[in-house]
């Protein structure tokens, strides 16, 4: 799962802060890596390499893993239909969310359901 990812060092717990961050907002359409930098009090680009640095994945990727897993279980443990899961989950629309979700399952959420 995505979220079980840990960072490449102990001796830092900055990526797990930034980590508990996203997976606290997940669901804010508007998070992105600039208003996570903002939060942390970096720029936007050092985050961004900090996150891959010490994680081995983008911030973008994490984020994106993230919202499918969470919409995953929305799909099979809610009655929600699937534009009410994609904004749950922090897209602005479910045409993005559909394609994401096929991107990264392989299948439209339909299909999953």
């Amino acid at each position: 799962m995505i979220q079980d990812l840990a960072p490449k060092t102990e001796s830092d717990d900055t990526p797990r802060k930034i980590m508990a961050y996203i997976n606290e907002h997940y669901g804010d359409s508007s998070l992105s890596v600039t208003s996570a930098s903002e939060a942390f009090s970096m720029s936007s680009s050092y985050l961004s390499t900090y996150f891959k640095k010490h994680l081995d994945v983008t911030f973008s990727k994490y984020l994106e893993g993230l919202r499918i897993e969470k919409a995953c279980e929305l799909i099979r443990n809610s009655d929600l239909n699937i534009e009410a899961i994609a904004a749950e989950v922090g897209y602005t629309n479910s045409l993005s969310f559909r394609r994401a979700f096929k991107k990264v399952m392989g299948m439209p959420p339909s299909s999953y359901r």
